[in-house]
């Protein structure tokens, strides 16, 4: 794991992965990214407090005790394609069941929504960044939830949409995108792959945590908010890409 100093002009950006984690590291002043794998995120609390920012592809916010979250409809519409990569997430009420039935169930209920099966596949990661900042109070102002697809989307410019990122060519298009805001983008997800074993990830999972920490060092994020601004653990409903 990286022995990073307190540098404020380190930004990172993570995505969920097989195994765990995938942090990207950025530093604008020498134009360096780096890729590492995390199985915990509290394995890398060094590397969290070191960060300006970190950019991480979960939900936070949550629906719960009456408080509904209602940034993912807003983040739908700011797509122009892969509408379907948004999905509601668990509240926690969901979260706290066993079955993806019962939860399912409450949701529905309680909020007239029901929770796909994506979404409840993530319950034990989003539960985790839940616990994590919550246990570690300080981090709450540097992590901060956004969806690499609305910021990969900024940034393509030509007439036909990307194809989908679990293909090749999505992964090409979106390595053209990195390359172009970090020259050293491709080499980093390069010598990532060769040290890292290919069951812990998929190549999309590089991609999005490499544009979530190069977003985050340009500032002047967009951002998407709601009321209330918090839901019942204090966690904001923003999402900023």
């Amino acid at each position: 794991m990286h022995k990073l100093r307190d540098d404020r002009t380190l930004y990172a950006g993570v995505d969920g992965c097989r195994g765990g984690w995938i942090a990207a590291f950025y530093v604008p002043a020498t134009g360096r990214l780096s890729l590492a794998f995390v199985k915990q995120l509290e394995q890398a609390l060094e590397s969290w407090y070191a960060a300006q920012s970190v950019w991480i592809d979960i939900p936070i916010g949550l629906s719960g005790e009456g408080i509904e979250r209602y940034i993912d409809h807003h983040m739908r519409q700011q797509l122009r394609w892969r509408k379907a990569s948004v999905f509601v997430p668990p509240s926690y009420e969901a979260l706290g069941k066993d079955t993806y039935e019962e939860a399912n169930r409450i949701h529905k209920k309680l909020y007239d929504k029901g929770l796909s099966k994506q979404a409840w596949n993530l319950r034990n990661k989003i539960q985790e960044v839940h616990d994590l900042l919550l246990r570690y109070p300080a981090l709450k102002t540097r992590f901060r939830e956004s969806h690499p697809e609305l910021i990969f989307q900024s940034f393509w410019h030509k007439e036909m949409p990307m194809a989908p990122k679990s293909s090749h060519l999505g992964y090409v298009q979106r390595v053209e995108v990195l390359q172009q805001l970090c020259p050293a983008a491709e080499a980093a997800i390069e010598d990532f792959m060769q040290r890292v074993p290919k069951k812990l990830y998929k190549k999309d999972d590089l991609t999005d945590a490499s544009i979530l920490a190069l977003r985050a060092a340009m500032g002047n994020a967009r951002s998407i908010t709601q009321e209330p601004p918090c839901d019942k653990d204090g966690l904001r409903f923003r999402l900023v890409f």
